[in-house]
């Protein structure tokens, strides 16, 4: 069966969807401080997915904050490599019972978190382990018994960076390194973020990361331009453009990278269907929608005329605000339609230039028309331009021979000297003859010891250079695709 022929078989019947839901503030080797709100974001997009239907499982270790906003959501396991994989182990045994009772099957595996670049290697940070570009592949993707595969990174290479995850602007997209290549399986298609600019992408106002959030808020509907409760490729990457549009600064504007399975025909392809009915009603302003415990559940701006239908949590009262908070509606318990906004609350003070610049997302107004546009405009990106690139071999050769031939001109010194010493400590109760000889063997250990100084200090340089130059790892022994062969490793960088 060809890519299209089973997207248009997915896009026609229901579907048993699958995830993996991963969320962690820290990561293993992961050259920046500790995020506030990855925790929140993956237990947001787990409760998410669990309305829609889809079997998520949680791995995430959330904190107080996070707990008392979601005490009825309890994670499977922290985020560790381990953990991950037996996760996996069990949602793949899942996934095959599903396929032998004759159900098609997607998975989806969504992180949010850190990610950073070492020697080249890109992984994304976990609580304990490295989740890397072969073992996503390898362990997981290559592995996976569905018919399609979905993965949504929100992670960046945040090491180079003062802040963790960057508002937008000149990316530097480590979850590029995850991208497609010729090694992918065609069904596997990708949605991530390519954040890494100076402040954090994780916005206080929302208690999210940026792009989370929007991905969320696609999801729940507000992409969901024809109105058929599913929300594909096209009408994600289309609102997430329109979302961004209004932010001038091209620096502080948040960027993604939707990679559809299979490319171009890929773009009908849905990450998620919803069976609800859902809430509909023209909403041609800015509004955003809230639960009772102040947690902001999405954005939404249709243009003029568009109806939009949105999918829910069931509690009730849930808030729908103005952009400004001037005025609101409350929905209540049988509310199945959206009515006009009344006054509500004062707003609060903006805080400084990226809340200014922030407050600009979702101003462009979504409907089918940014759909088409999408579809009509969207190229397959080149990810050779956006890689981050490792040492080249000569490098890391090089290094490796000036930390070896500093330890060695070392040890020659040591030997040098020592000999110098030993052979000049009695010298002078010898006799003439017998002190000449002594003298020379002190000379020739001097002589030694001098060059061997002189060799550890060259390679010394060499490798503190190299090591400057390309962050290389305190000490390592030619470094393989996906990481040391031989190695002695610290985890800071020189």
């Amino acid at each position: 069966m060809t890519l299209a022929a089973l997207m248009l078989v997915l896009a026609n019947a229901p579907v048993h969807r699958f995830a993996l839901v991963v969320g962690s503030n820290t990561g293993e080797g992961v050259r920046a401080a500790p995020l506030r709100f990855a925790d929140d974001d993956a237990v947001a997009m787990h409760e998410l997915l669990l309305e829609a239907g889809v079997e998520s499982v949680l791995l995430a270790s959330p904190d107080a904050d996070t707990r008392r906003l979601h005490p009825r959501t309890t994670p499977l396991a922290p985020p560790t490599l381990d953990a991950l994989k037996g996760a996996f182990a069990a949602q793949r045994a899942s996934m095959e019972r599903a396929r032998a009772s004759g159900e098609r099957v997607e998975w989806l595996f969504v992180f949010s978190g850190h990610g950073d670049v070492e020697q080249g290697v890109g992984f994304l940070g976990l609580e304990q382990g490295r989740l890397t570009r072969a073992v996503l592949h390898d362990e997981l993707l290559a592995r996976v018994p569905a018919e399609v595969a979905h993965v949504v990174l929100d992670a960046c290479r945040s090491g180079a960076l003062v802040a963790s995850k960057g508002p937008g602007g000149l990316r530097l997209p480590m979850p590029a390194v995850f991208a497609p290549g010729p090694s992918w399986p065609p069904t596997v298609g990708f949605l991530l973020s390519a954040s890494s600019a100076k402040d954090s992408h994780e916005w206080e106002k929302w208690q999210a990361g940026v792009f989370s959030y929007e991905v969320r808020s696609a999801l729940r509907g507000a992409a969901d331009a024809n109105r058929d409760g599913a929300v594909s490729y096209a009408e994600l990457g289309a609102f997430l453009e329109a979302a961004n549009a209004a932010i001038e600064n091209p620096r502080l504007r948040p960027d993604f990278l939707a990679l559809p399975p299979g490319g171009r025909e890929g773009l009908t392809a849905s990450l998620l269907s919803w069976g609800s009915a859902g809430v509909v009603g023209p909403l041609a302003e800015p509004v955003y929608l809230e639960r009772p415990n102040g947690e902001r559940l999405l954005d939404v701006h249709a243009a003029p005329g568009h109806v939009t239908r949105l999918q829910l949590p069931d509690e009730r009262p849930l808030y729908v605000r103005s952009r400004d908070e001037r005025r609101e509606l409350v929905l209540a318990a049988a509310s199945v339609e959206l009515a006009a906004l009344v006054d509500g609350p004062t707003p609060p003070a903006q805080r400084g230039a990226v809340d200014r610049a922030l407050d600009r997302l979702f101003l462009t107004p979504f409907d089918e028309a940014h759909v088409a546009r999408y579809t009509e405009t969207w190229r397959a990106p080149s990810l050779e331009t956006l890689a981050v690139e490792g040492p080249p071999r000569s490098a890391q050769v090089t290094r490796a021979a000036a930390a070896v031939a500093t330890l060695v001109g070392v040890a020659t010194a040591a030997t040098g000297f020592s000999i110098a010493w030993t052979q000049a400590r009695d010298a002078a109760e010898l006799d003439q003859r017998a002190r000449l000889e002594r003298n020379r063997l002190v000379g020739l250990g001097n002589t030694l010891g001098i060059t061997g100084l002189a060799v550890a200090g060259v390679a010394a340089v060499t490798w503190g250079v190299l090591g400057l130059v390309w962050e290389l790892p305190v000490f390592g022994l030619l470094p393989s695709a996906e990481g040391p062969v031989a190695a002695v490793s610290w985890s800071t960088t020189f």
